[in-house]
């Protein structure tokens, strides 16, 4: 099944699926952050609902995603630069998705979930509800989170939905 989408449509929402990475043998979270500080500026979150980290998260311009460990919840805003470097392989338009930047380096890069990996759902979830995917990482059930922002928005305008 496939589904075609015109990318320049006003109005259109995508509603975000959040990545819930699990078993993946020796995570680290403090190795995942230092790894993660190369693409992103990363800010640790105070301890909050999934709610909460939404809203954090709806209100960063550009590129951001809320990964949430056992150990605490950070804030990871892609340096234009390193991520430019780092998705060059890819196609203009597919390099403006927040998602191309989260698989290609943070799953794979960063994780080590390439993409047969992440094809076979190996140690990848896919979770609408961002409550139930934080809950998920709290009761030892994955190993990280990350939250993410609806499909389109733009460095302009963010688009404020509801916690699904």
């Amino acid at each position: 099944m496939m589904t075609f989408v015109n990318m320049d449509s006003d109005g259109l929402v995508i509603l975000p699926t959040h990545r819930v990475v699990h078993s993946l043998a020796g995570f680290d979270p403090a190795a995942l952050t230092r790894a993660a500080e190369e693409f992103f500026t990363v800010t640790s979150l105070p301890a909050a609902d999934a709610s909460s980290y939404i809203n954090t998260l709806t209100h960063q311009q550009g590129t951001a995603f809320v990964a949430v460990t056992r150990s605490g919840a950070l804030l990871l805003r892609s340096r234009p630069e390193p991520v430019a470097a780092a998705l060059a392989h890819l196609p203009e338009r597919q390099r403006q998705l927040d998602l191309s930047c989260l698989h290609s380096i943070v799953l794979d890069r960063l994780l080590g979930l390439d993409a047969e990996k992440v094809r076979e759902q190996t140690n990848l979830r896919y979770l609408r509800d961002a409550a139930e995917a934080v809950d998920q990482v709290r009761r030892a059930e994955a190993d990280v989170v990350f939250l993410t922002n609806p499909f389109p928005w733009s460095n302009s305008r963010r688009w404020p939905l509801p916690v699904t």
